[in-house]
């Protein structure tokens, strides 16, 4: 595995190129799992493809609303492959012509069909707007303001909690 060299700070020195660590999401790292995920629409597969773990992954995903994005849209591309997979093997086991439905891109990895129908199912939601969706815009950052208004609301529970008690 080839190292890249980074540029970092080093507290209170100047800036010095260092080797990166192995379970670092470079960029590349991230346009290859982006890439796989397009290709396979199944997560794990992805992140093996990369060497990276899904805790790591996930909390990047958080963490950075960039990523997230391009992680939603490699899903969305894997998801739509993954249906018009499906549509031409159901249109070729009907006997009718799939030319409408061309296959773009690498082929997909041997599956069954239960296998394929379990990765449609897990990331349905996600791709119309599900539950990623509403995580990727939770995870934005809060106002000061915000992060004021849910102290003082906080600060309010304890204290009814402590009146509660005594």
């Amino acid at each position: 595995m080839s190292e890249e060299l980074r540029i970092a700070p080093i507290a209170g020195h100047r800036l010095q190129a260092r080797r990166s660590r192995e379970g670092i999401w470079t960029q590349e790292k991230r346009q290859r799992f982006c890439d796989h995920l397009a290709n396979s629409c199944n997560v794990v597969d992805a992140l093996k493809a990369v060497g990276m773990g899904s805790s790591g992954a996930y909390r990047l995903r958080v963490r950075d609303p960039e990523f997230a994005e391009q992680w939603l849209s490699a899903l969305r591309v894997g998801y739509d492959r993954l249906e018009g997979a499906l549509l031409r093997r159901a249109l070729h086991l009907t006997g009718e012509a799939a030319q409408d439905f061309p296959e773009d891109g690498a082929p997909f990895a041997e599956m069954t069909l239960a296998q394929a129908m379990d990765l449609l199912n897990k990331h349905r939601g996600t791709v119309t707007g599900g539950a990623f969706r509403a995580q990727a815009q939770a995870t934005q950052m809060p106002s000061s303001e915000e992060v004021d208004r849910l102290i003082i609301d906080k600060i309010a529970i304890v204290r009814r909690q402590m009146r509660t008690r005594k």
